[in-house]
């Protein structure tokens, strides 16, 4: 048991701020924290898996609204560059130019 509390509590957690800061290097801030959901995903099956807590109707309702959530996200966010150049009131140059 104790095993399973190190390991969901310290492994775990490290890893995962180890993966987050390996998107940070590559993916937009706004889009990186999103997966940050994905930890209850991970918290739910490691429970399952490691503690045989039952999984229940619910559980599973809910990994499926925050697997839709992160990908739609990721999926339909623009990114930041394309919408500054699709809207010239939201760039630096337009902004000073007014002056």
């Amino acid at each position: 048991a104790l095993v399973t509390v190190l390991y969901l509590g310290a492994v775990s957690a490290i890893f995962g701020y180890f993966i987050l800061n390996y998107l940070l290097s590559k993916m937009e801030v706004s889009r990186t924290s999103v997966f940050l959901n994905l930890a209850t995903v991970i918290s739910i099956f490691a429970g399952v898996v490691f503690r045989n807590e039952d999984f229940y109707w619910f559980n599973a309702v809910g990994v499926i609204m925050i697997l839709l959530g992160v990908w739609g996200t990721n999926r339909f966010d623009k990114p930041i560059e394309r919408r500054a150049h699709e809207h010239p009131a939201h760039t630096a140059k337009h902004l000073t130019e007014g002056r």
